[in-house]
């Protein structure tokens, strides 16, 4: 059936959220003679007649499990050359911890940007139908001292972990595989942006409401305080929040990696729009276990179930571009660029961008109905709880971006399919819940550059959500990329106006939004 349904035919571990147990000593293998043989031991502190020895009293396998290790090779996590201010973030030997998730800046990466300068358009002024291509560096002095690339020109990411992944046993047979989501950041050109990506804030620049330090561990029945040491705060911690809705969420077995791009979002080699995150996963789950955070000998094809990506803003040229690239791999029968869900924070900015994303849901739409038609209806609901999904968010309070019609649109073209499929769906009786995995309906009352967060930047998460809860959108796409669903409710009103029984690239193209954030400023064939 392919890759894409292949990937959703395993069932939800029962014990992904299972509290990590450390291992007893009673577990390990047994000591001879004062040698640990649960322990890898380097063979250069063996003599031959050592070896020898303990091969007649433990056998040949006991002494080949302690002699096969190879050397780890420990690097010092953190960018080179990262700022020292503050809670030194990105810098060797900075904070790392926030409440139970590990912040890793990982260095010297062969994936994601890795040159000083970068490509983006802007409008030929003589044609506005054609686009001129130029060069641009990477560099944003006025809101971070810290460089968009490592040393020699190589990659950078952030990585998210959760404390209980680098237990011993955490890839054990019993523990199962792990998720990951890419998230891709937006616009970093001026200080007009509240951040340089996942870059540290220079203390030079001057403080807003967006770039404030961390909020202190709330305690309970207090209003929360800003940490006023986090005199160099990073967006993902201080602003977003992502360290905190990724453990507030619960998901112990996903991880986020958020790779460092450029001013215009790009994330290619090159400095381009392109990305392959199987790739990029590969690198990095090798260079944490080379690091010694995760402890298992497995590669990343065997302990990685799934890889969604996720992006705000800009990062939708990228994201349209994989959704285009992927419909047009998987007519040709080969993998796609997306494999798992997708998620989209203000991120659909231009009619054309919108196209990519209504085709690959349509696609997507297709492959799961033919999948559901082949299962048993004992099965249709665990396949959805694992099939690849779509969700979205947009801004609509002050300084919104203008997203709105466009996630309407793309809502709307979802309800024309289910009605077109109505005579098909309605045997199967899972409709409701093929739907909730296709929701980008989620209007949140604050400003562009609040989305992620979830509420606004002086106000605490903590039960602002709904029903009392958690406020984030982070937290709501976790909650909804990972659904238990026990029953399928009904459809909504399928209605949808007459503008949009026509797919978007052929409704007449009125240019970005006025007042959009990010106008689609790149032209659609960039990155395919």
């Amino acid at each position: 059936m392919g890759p894409e349904l292949d990937r959703a035919s395993h069932a939800k571990d029962p014990q992904r959220h299972q509290t990590l147990r450390t291992a007893k000593a009673s577990e390990r293998a047994p000591t001879q003679y004062g040698l640990d043989l649960g322990r890898r031991l380097p063979c250069s502190i063996l003599t031959p007649a050592a070896v020898l020895a303990l091969q007649r009293i433990a056998g040949n396998s006991s002494v080949a499990s302690v002699l096969e290790q190879k050397p780890t090779l420990q690097r010092d996590i953190g960018w080179e050359g990262a700022s020292k201010e503050g809670h030194a973030w990105n810098a060797k030997g900075g904070r790392q911890e926030v409440g139970g998730i590990l912040r890793l800046p990982l260095d010297g990466l062969a994936v994601g940007l890795q040159s000083k300068t970068a490509t983006a358009y802007k409008p030929d002024p003589t044609d506005p139908t054609k686009w001129i291509p130029y060069t641009e560096g990477t560099a944003v002095p006025g809101l971070s001292p810290e460089s968009a690339t490592g040393k020699a020109d190589t990659g950078r990411a952030i990585v998210l972990l959760p404390q209980s992944l680098t237990a011993d046993d955490a890839f054990s047979d019993k523990q199962g595989t792990i998720d990951v989501v890419i998230f891709l950041h937006g616009h970093t050109e001026g200080t007009n942006r509240p951040f340089a990506g996942w870059r540290a804030l220079s203390t030079k620049a001057p403080k807003n409401k967006y770039r404030q330090g961390m909020y202190k561990e709330d305690e309970p029945g207090n209003p929360p305080v800003r940490d006023t040491s986090d005199t160099a705060p990073v967006r993902d911690v201080a602003l977003d929040q992502a360290e905190q809705q990724l453990e507030a969420s619960g998901e112990q077995r996903t991880i986020m990696i958020l790779p460092q791009g450029g001013l215009h979002s790009q994330f290619g080699k090159g400095g381009d729009y392109s990305f392959n995150s199987t790739d990029f996963v590969g690198k990095i789950i090798e260079r944490l276990k080379a690091e010694g955070k995760l402890k298992t000998t497995k590669g990343s094809q065997d302990i990685v179930r799934t890889v969604s990506m996720a992006g705000h803003s800009g990062a939708g040229t990228t994201l349209s571009a994989m959704a285009a690239a992927s419909v047009d791999q998987m007519k040709a029968g080969k993998p796609p660029p997306l494999t798992g869900d997708l998620v989209l924070f203000d991120a659909i900015n231009g009619d054309s961008q919108l196209g990519h994303f209504e085709d690959w849901a349509k696609m997507r739409l297709d492959a799961d109905l033919l999948a559901l038609k082949n299962n048993p209806a004992g099965k249709r609901i665990t396949y959805l709880q694992n099939a690849p999904k779509l969700r979205g968010y947009y801004s609509t309070g002050e300084d919104n971006g203008g997203y709105e019609r466009r996630y309407v649109d793309l809502q709307n073209t979802i309800k024309l399919w289910f009605s077109q499929h109505a005579a098909e769906l309605a045997p199967l009786d899972v409709a409701g819940c093929l739907y909730e995995n296709f929701f980008v309906l989620n209007p949140i009352p604050v400003s562009h550059e609040e989305l992620m967060r979830g509420v606004k930047a002086d106000q605490s998460r903590n039960e602002a959500g709904p029903g009392g809860g958690d406020a984030g959108t982070i937290l709501d796409a976790l909650h909804a990329l990972h659904p238990q669903f026990k029953t399928c409710q009904a459809l909504p009103d399928l209605t949808v106006p007459d503008a949009t029984k026509q797919p978007s690239k052929h409704r007449a193209r009125e240019g970005a939004h006025k007042g959009a954030a990010e106008e689609e400023k790149t032209p659609s064939a960039v990155g395919h």
